[in-house]
Order: C-alpha cells, then sequence, then structure tokens
C-alpha cells in the first residue's frame, strides 16, 4: 500500500482489530464511524502484528496510547474521546 500511485483511504465502520487495524494504519488517511474500535488482540498472545502495527501504532497516536493499546490491551471506540484533538490522535490525521 505504501507504494499504491493514489494514497489509499481506510473507512473504518465498526471493529477494526488486528489485521484489519493494521490495514488501516498503513493507508494514507482514516475516516471512523462513531461505531469504529481500535484494538491489537495478537499481543495477548504473544504474537507480534505481521503487518508493523507495533511500529505504525505509536507514529500515528502518540507513545502513550499506543502503549496503552499494545499493553494493556484497551480497545478504543470513538466515543472515548471528547475532544476534536483526541479524535484526531485516535484516527491518526
Amino acid at each position: 500500500m505504501e507504494t499504491a500511485r493514489k494514497p489509499p483511504v481506510a473507512a473504518i465502520n465498526g471493529p477494526a482489530i488486528g489485521a484489519g487495524l493494521e490495514v488501516a494504519m498503513a493507508c494514507n488517511a482514516r475516516i471512523a464511524t462513531y461505531t469504529a474500535k481500535f484494538s491489537l488482540p495478537e499481543l495477548k498472545f504473544g504474537i507480534i502484528p505481521g503487518g508493523g502495527g507495533t511500529q505504525r501504532l505509536p507514529r500515528l497516536v502518540g507513545l502513550r496510547k499506543a502503549l496503552e493499546m499494545m499493553l494493556v490491551q484497551v480497545t478504543y471506540n470513538i466515543l472515548l474521546f471528547t475532544s476534536p484533538e483526541e479524535v484526531d490522535i485516535a484516527l491518526g490525521q
């Protein structure tokens, strides 16, 4: 996806969990509905995400939120974010 001629955009309407989140993170932009949920559950089984999720996530949402998602297995729902800045962080914009 990084070598695509046109910038890919992920439209997230529901859970973006595991590989779905990794595909969304690989896109240039992400658009999510209020029902979107974000999680990397493979980490609780000791499996490293194969699509670069552990490298992309901190770049998109910041180290603090990325560590919460990876180490504590927090699943974020877009409704949990209260300010427009937090929504932008959650969507990686």
